[in-house]
């Protein structure tokens, strides 16, 4: 990656994740990087900010390989999180706020974090999950906090008071080289435990670079981040923006679609990434001709085969975008919405009663939505093999 006059940008020996962010400060400091609930952050705002919680993370005995999770929505402050997380030289991991405390306790124990940033909104569950946590040397958390709630807690420190009086203009010393691990992804875990992907700086580095370049993503891009940032291509889209010097519009979720457009409008987004729950619900919506959109160019699918009217629909009301990643493989039920969608089959054991409806509300209070099957067959007996395995094939 080059500058304007075809020097280039990375002058490190070993060059890092969070180097997209620094380097685009350096250029475009200016330049507005975020846009996020209310809230408009330059590439300096991101870089000074990121550079002081980095500070705090390391004063705080955050060390060269530690793991700290980011328990959060997508906010700004897990924005500044995760690249403070690298600058300190240690392992980021974003978690999805949906998770529950005793999924959340497995997750610290699994890699054994030794940080835990997270914000006021979750405290009821971070506080009994860090509880529970053998590895945590600090717990940093924005907004303001019961103290009663979270006494006892290890290393814990409200975000203000942690980065007061921390450096701006710089960050911790670099120790870690690019086969140092950046970030561990973990995957939803429905048939188990989740289990986690470890990243290296080069894997994100050549994967953002791969991205950006078969997206041609620009300078002057507007990405729109409506998926999670702890689900690995929501990450993505903050990673390929910081790479360019783009800019991010940050969004908590697409649960309120007519916000997102307006937005999108405002901003002028040119990049919509999603997946089919989304274009499920731009397809059904009624005033969608009521926004003008016509600033989109690329428009990319993840996570299951979009449904082919749901292409067909992307194709009318983006006429002018690109189309990418629309067809692929899926290994659950297909659902015209979902795209594919969780289907259980239960096996009742004798004298209990059991309906479809008691077994989604048990799912319900015991894992998070995204997990609670959509479809429940229950059956005397589930069909076997020769072998005697499961004959899955016949359950589809």
């Amino acid at each position: 990656m080059t500058d304007a006059a075809g020097k280039p940008l990375f002058t490190d020996a070993v060059p890092q994740l969070h180097d997209y962010l620094i380097h685009s400060a350096q250029r475009l400091g200016n330049k507005v990087a975020l846009v996020c609930g209310g809230e408009r952050l330059t590439y300096r705002d991101l870089d000074v900010r990121s550079n002081a919680l980095a500070n705090a993370l390391v004063r705080r005995g955050i060390r060269r390989g530690d793991r700290v999770l980011i328990y959060s929505d997508n906010t700004v402050e897990s924005v500044v999180a995760f690249w403070s997380v690298l600058k300190a030289n240690a392992v980021a991991s974003v978690i999805s706020p949906l998770t529950r405390p005793g999924k959340l306790v497995h997750l610290l124990n699994d890699c054994q974090a030794a940080g835990l940033i997270t914000d006021v909104r979750h405290t009821a569950a971070f506080a009994e999950a860090a509880a529970k946590a053998a590895h945590l040397r600090t717990v940093i958390v924005s907004g303001s906090v019961d103290r009663e709630l979270v006494r006892g807690l290890p290393g814990f420190v409200g975000w203000n008071e942690a980065v007061a009086g921390e450096p701006t203009d710089c960050c911790p010393a670099r120790l870690n080289v690019d086969i140092d691990l950046a970030t561990i992804i973990y995957i939803s875990g429905s048939t188990g435990d989740p289990k986690g992907i470890m990243l290296t700086h080069r894997n994100m580095l050549t994967a953002a670079t791969s991205i950006t370049a078969y997206l041609e993503n620009v300078e002057d891009d507007v990405i729109l981040g409506v998926l999670p940032l702890s689900f690995d291509y929501g990450l993505y889209q903050m990673i390929m923006a910081f790479r360019m010097g783009a800019r991010l519009v940050l969004e908590r979720s697409f649960v309120y679609p007519a916000q997102v457009l307006k937005t999108m409008v405002v901003e002028r987004v040119t990049g919509f990434p999603g997946v089919p729950t989304v274009f499920a619900t731009l397809a059904e919506m009624k005033t969608l001709a009521d926004y003008d959109l016509s600033s989109v160019r690329y428009v990319t699918n993840t996570a299951a085969a979009l449904a082919p009217k749901h292409i067909a629909f992307l194709r009318t009301a983006f006429p002018s975008a690109r189309l990418y990643s629309m067809h692929g493989l899926t290994d659950g039920v297909p659902d015209e919405i979902l795209g594919e969608g969780v289907k259980a089959y239960v096996v009742r054991e004798a004298g209990l009663e059991l309906t479809e409806k008691r077994i989604q509300l048990g799912c319900q209070r015991q894992l998070e939505s995204f997990m609670v099957p959509k479809y429940v067959v229950v059956l005397p007996e589930l069909p076997r093999t020769s072998s005697g395995n499961i004959a899955k094939k016949e359950l589809l």
